[in-house]
């Protein structure tokens, strides 16, 4: 792995043990179980709501598709 790779993935380390990221995944889980389909009125609406459901998983997921990443680069 070059300098610059493994600069990558120890910064994402560094910022997944932050207290600070701990928070928002808190936040996001907690955005994820409020998320709520019931005051939506239009197609357009259902559209940005299922757009914004799916910004909060991927924020959600983020570190373990780093980790797993790192870990199949690793390996290789």
């Amino acid at each position: 792995m070059n300098k610059d790779l493994q600069d990558y993935y120890e910064n994402y380390f560094e910022m997944f043990s932050t207290k600070g990221w701990k928070q928002l995944m808190e936040e996001v889980d907690e955005s994820i179980d409020a998320f709520r389909i019931d005051n939506i009125n239009s197609e357009q609406e259902l559209m940005i709501a299922r757009g914004q459901l799916s910004q909060l998983r991927s924020l959600k997921g983020l570190q373990a598709v780093i980790e797993q990443a790192y870990e199949d680069f690793d390996a290789t």
